[in-house]
């Protein structure tokens, strides 16, 4: 137990959610991460997860990243994060609502940097969020961190 009452618990673990859990005492924490994006509240140890819908961004792995984005016939704009990444979880309604706006134009996608910590490591991301927009399999911009929606259209109107 830490200092601040907080105990490890795996009870999200058998069948609700993927990330290990911090479980207070007397405090009303909530957990939010993980690959099942579960918003339950942690001092409830019974109440069920109440997934919040996946991402309208492409997922991209190891295994589809050259196919997916070097290949692709069009400029895809990746966002390299991860599932503990508050900026991240802040960026993706703006890469959402980007995608809608530049639907068919521009291919939206993200990539989980600790799943694929290679390609991470090949375009050298040293901090999170980072976003790059690939154009004909090169990079052509790169952000790193949280950035305006408006920041981001002027990177891609130059590209696109």
């Amino acid at each position: 137990m830490s200092a601040e009452g907080l105990e490890p618990s795996t009870v999200g673990l058998k069948g609700h959610c993927s990330a290990i859990e911090l479980r207070a005492r007397e405090k009303r924490f909530y957990h939010a991460g993980g690959k099942g994006q579960c918003a339950r509240r942690l001092d409830s140890a019974s109440s069920p997860c109440y997934h919040q819908p996946m991402s309208k961004l492409h997922p991209v792995t190891s295994d589809n990243f050259e196919s997916d984005v070097l290949q692709a016939g069009q400029p895809v704009l990746l966002e390299f994060g991860a599932a503990w990444c508050q900026p991240c979880k802040v960026l993706e309604p703006i890469l959402e609502q980007l995608a809608a706006e530049w639907d068919g134009r521009v291919k939206f996608a993200k990539l989980d940097a600790d799943e694929a910590s290679q390609i991470a490591a090949d375009y050298q991301v040293l901090g999170l969020p980072t976003t790059i927009l690939f154009k004909d399999g090169q990079e052509a911009e790169r952000m790193v961190g949280l950035q305006p929606k408006e920041r981001i259209a002027e990177k891609l109107a130059a590209h696109a």
